[in-house]
């Protein structure tokens, strides 16, 4: 038997180096890993079906499901987490000093269902009583003017919330003075030129409060296949998620080898000393049974903030990802 072709499209970071170099191999896959900007992998995945799996959008995927797309089929594989807190832009000459700060503001986005602004606005809404319709949401690339949503949707009729101008950029937007906030998951180019500061300068004392209150560590993405794929060859499926568990753990065993520093950071000893101790062993743990509390609160976010209506956590995987046999 030969193995069976895959292209697999994501982010490039240290917990999938082994898979993109080959050092770790699907069992039964020729797997060609392409490392790119995840913008491209959303946009190429979701307009143009490139690839026979991708990383794909957890918000934007959800929503598929929910409104009948599955040409895509997801394993629990989540290789993007992220807090959200520091994700917050203003001017530097803002009076803003707090996210309770941001009823009746006027906040750019890049897209309304984008994962990141989910969490976020879910986070509003549970610590600071601030509805999405309390905003009013600007909608826009964040450097480039014109930029167009990865998928075409149709948003709740109750919520404040246009296109800004084409020829402008959210980024520009701030600097002017023309929007309160950004919520964005790039560091806007005014905040390099002093022009634009975080609205939580202190975010990691902010975000860990939150973890030590929620025990959540946000899905940003999850990993999916084509459809047509996991329908020929569905035990490709099982063999990717052990492949970046294997990779995955393969990348921790070289950050734990410090006879010399395997990261660019003086202090990173001590960062990921801190950071075993207060996620354990697995700080990047996959899985749905280890994840239905964020999945299930994420769910809860995408029903609040009208995206989608109730949704299976078990619906959203492909079955044969869920269980493994025992001896």
């Amino acid at each position: 038997m030969q193995p069976v072709k895959v292209v697999l499209a994501g982010g490039a970071y240290d917990r999938v180096v082994p898979l993109e170099y080959g050092r770790v191999s699907p069992k039964g896959v020729d797997l060609l890993y392409l490392a790119m900007p995840i913008e491209e992998v959303f946009w190429r995945a979701l307009r143009n079906n490139e690839f026979d799996a991708a990383e794909l959008s957890l918000g934007y995927y959800w929503w598929m499901r929910d409104h009948g797309d599955d040409r895509y089929l997801a394993i629990p594989v989540f290789p993007s987490r992220f807090f959200r807190h520091g994700c917050v832009f203003v001017n530097s000459e803002s009076p803003l000093q707090s996210l309770g700060e941001l009823r009746g503001r006027t906040v750019g986005i890049p897209e309304y269902a984008m994962t990141a602004c989910v969490w976020l606005r879910g986070l509003l809404r549970e610590e600071f009583g601030i509805e999405p319709t309390q905003i009013p949401w600007r909608v826009g690339g964040i450097e480039s003017p014109g930029r167009r949503d990865r998928i075409d949707m149709e948003l709740p009729a109750n919520l404040d919330i246009a296109l800004i101008p084409p020829d402008i950029s959210l980024n520009e937007m701030l600097v002017r003075g023309d929007l309160d906030a950004v919520i964005c998951p790039r560091i806007p180019s005014g905040y390099w030129k002093g022009q634009i500061r975080r609205l939580l300068p202190d975010y990691e004392s902010a975000e860990r409060v939150y973890y030590k209150r929620s025990g959540i560590f946000p899905i940003m993405h999850v990993v999916a296949l084509r459809r047509d794929l996991y329908e020929r060859h569905p035990w490709i499926a099982k063999s990717l998620f052990d492949a970046y568990q294997d990779a995955k753990m393969l990348t921790y065993g070289w950050m734990e080898d410090i006879n010399a520093l395997p990261v660019s950071l003086p202090w990173y000893v001590p960062a990921w000393e801190e950071t075993r101790r207060v996620f354990g062993g697995d700080p990047w743990i996959d899985g749905l049974d280890a994840n239905r509390q964020v999945l299930a609160t994420f769910g809860r976010y995408m029903e609040e903030q009208q995206l989608s209506g109730p949704m299976a956590l078990e619906d959203l995987f492909v079955p044969n990802t869920l269980n493994r046999y025992v001896i």
